[in-house]
């Protein structure tokens, strides 16, 4: 149960949301396709989700209650279109505000990684040198406007949090990638076939983004390394002891049988991370497809007249 009451995220977060308060309207930011107010917002739902989402199984794979999460999203945007104070309320959870991210992501007019560096993005993964391919990734990002890599920052801050947490979250780089790649990286033109003979490039490279996302942006912090390990002698004398034919032939047979079950279970995942990339390109691809439906039944319902003469369609109208 989280509260606007007793969750320090509103009070830390309302302070920096941006809004067009005179005109109540969103205004575009300079140079980018990201409004303020709509900034202000995924901001607003990814310190959430590094606060209250870090441990949660499935986290961006399992989709919420697509009507709560329609409504949330219709509530929050008249928000900022307004300029109300965005506030949690004991309605959320990690899911539903996971999947409104992962949405208003996908329903920008161009990805967070902008149609002009898609090629650019392929294009690494034939650089076999880990810290040349690091350096050409800085320098693409370095291209991007202010506010998408804001928001690529954050986002891969979060990734990284949940992929560190994968024993409770169930989510690696790699899962992250296959859930969240097409949402972030699409083709111009977003021509399926491309999308899907590309989807498992895009995985590589988001999951790529996620491990290197504290050099790439450049953090400050500070990694131990551990003393390394000691044995006494009682343990070294064990170690020196080899065991008989009968146990590593044992052992043998045990192994045999785990790299077996080793390769079956890979065969299985493979088979499984195929289907969800699928499904998240299927599911990236239809939602730009509603979209542009959308925007050509507004503008044939502004037009009825000019659309029946073009099709022949009989208004009920009677010419004389």
């Amino acid at each position: 149960f989280i509260s606007s009451s007793s969750s320090g995220l509103n009070s830390s977060l309302s302070s920096s949301t941006v809004f067009d308060k005179k005109s109540k309207k969103k205004t575009k930011l300079k140079g980018t396709h990201i409004s303020s107010g709509l900034l202000s917002l995924l901001h607003f739902l990814m310190d959430y989700l590094i606060e209250y989402g870090a441990e949660t199984e499935g986290i961006f794979r399992v989709n919420g209650s697509l009507t709560a999460l329609q409504e949330l999203k219709s509530e929050l945007l008249h928000k900022v279109n307004v300029g109300e104070p965005l506030v949690v309320t004991d309605r959320w959870d990690p899911h539903l505000a996971a999947g409104l991210l992962k949405l208003l992501l996908r329903e920008l007019d161009e990805p967070l990684l902008l149609f002009s560096s898609y090629d650019h993005l392929l294009g690494t993964l034939e650089v076999k040198e880990e810290r040349a391919q690091i350096q050409v990734l800085k320098a693409i990002i370095d291209t991007l406007p202010k506010e998408n890599k804001q928001i690529l920052t954050k986002l891969l801050n979060l990734f990284s949090l949940l992929s560190q947490n994968e024993m409770k979250t169930k989510m690696s780089p790699h899962n992250l990638g296959v859930v969240m790649g097409p949402t972030v990286m699409r083709p111009a033109g977003e021509n399926f076939d491309t999308m899907m003979s590309d989807s498992s490039k895009v995985v590589d490279i988001l999951a790529f983004l996620i491990n290197q996302s504290m050099v790439l942006f450049k953090s400050t912090e500070v990694i131990y390394i551990a003393d390394p390990v000691k044995f006494n002698e009682n343990e070294i004398d064990k170690l020196s002891k080899f065991p008989s034919t009968d146990k590593l032939k044992e052992k043998k047979e045990d192994h045999k049988k785990y790299e077996e079950l080793k390769q079956k279970h890979a065969e299985l995942q493979n088979m499984y991370d195929r289907l969800r990339t699928e499904y998240s390109v299927l599911e990236a691809y239809s939602a730009k497809m509603g979209q542009k439906i959308v925007e050509l039944e507004e503008i044939i319902e502004a037009e009825p007249a000019f659309f029946h003469r073009l099709y022949g369609i009989n208004s009920g109208v009677t010419s004389t």
